[in-house]
């Protein structure tokens, strides 16, 4: 079910990954190409998001997955991102951990570049 962010909410958590974006360049842009990348191979932002917390992905992610074969393509990917980039890794974390109630979708729809506005009209993504 996806989660249903009230356009402020979605602001403020717009903010914060605009803030990311500044304080760890580098790290953001390597996360972009990990969600384009997931979004190319279908790989759920719910799965890619919890593999980053560190918690137990959700049965419905894993089920979601029907290119298995990709997932060492991104598990790679998040090594080296967690390895390479911990700080801004390690934010990113906790980041997700206190606004998961926006939605992992949103929140990665958000770092691939659509507005808040965007998602709440439903044209992007």
């Amino acid at each position: 079910m996806p989660a249903e962010a009230s356009l402020q909410e979605l602001q403020l958590v717009y903010s914060g990954i605009q803030s990311i974006k500044v304080v760890y360049p580098v790290y953001y842009e390597k996360l972009l190409l990990l969600l384009f990348k997931a979004d190319r191979y279908k790989i759920p932002f719910g799965y890619v998001c919890q593999r980053i917390m560190d918690v137990e992905i959700k049965e419905r992610y894993i089920k979601a997955i029907h290119n298995q074969s990709k997932l060492t393509e991104i598990h790679h990917d998040l090594f080296l991102l967690k390895t390479e980039h911990y700080e801004g890794y390690r934010y990113l974390s906790d980041f997700l951990k206190n606004n998961r109630l926006t939605g992992y979708n949103n929140i990665c729809r958000m770092v691939l570049g659509d507005k808040p506005e965007d998602l709440k009209r439903g044209c992007c993504g």
